[in-house]
């Protein structure tokens, strides 16, 4: 199961969003994707991937990003 999400923030490199999601909860790490170009994410809870995509677009008030969040059903009955 997949869901797709997106989010503003004050950061407009996933450099910086990944230090300062670092600060907060979880372990998050840069990654690169032939598909997705440069990603921050985080694997929270067994079965669970939280992936940030890079190259947000500039709004009124920060950065808005693209995010997912996939959940392996398979995982959770372990």
């Amino acid at each position: 199961m997949t869901g797709a999400y997106s989010f503003i923030c004050d950061f407009s490199s996933t450099d910086t969003l990944c230090a300062r999601l670092n600060q907060l909860a979880w372990q998050w790490h840069l990654g690169d994707s032939y598909w997705y170009g440069d990603y921050v994410a985080a694997q929270p809870f067994p079965g669970v991937r939280i992936r940030i995509v890079d190259f947000p677009g500039r709004t009124d008030t920060g950065y808005r990003y693209e995010s997912d969040i996939r959940i392996d059903k398979t995982a959770r009955r372990r």
